[in-house]
């Protein structure tokens, strides 16, 4: 997908080793969460 960038798999290697954890796993979980239910309330503030 990035054929120009070569540092990219390191950067997903390290991404994956990270959701792999326990705790940021439930923390990444959390956050989308919470950006869904606040994505709604953004929408309504840019579009009044």
């Amino acid at each position: 997908m990035h054929a120009d960038r070569p540092d990219t798999t390191t950067l997903d290697d390290t991404w994956q080793a990270l959701l792999e954890s326990p705790t940021v796993g439930l923390a990444v979980c959390d956050l989308q969460c919470v950006i869904q239910h606040a994505n709604p309330t953004f929408a309504m503030l840019k579009n009044p």
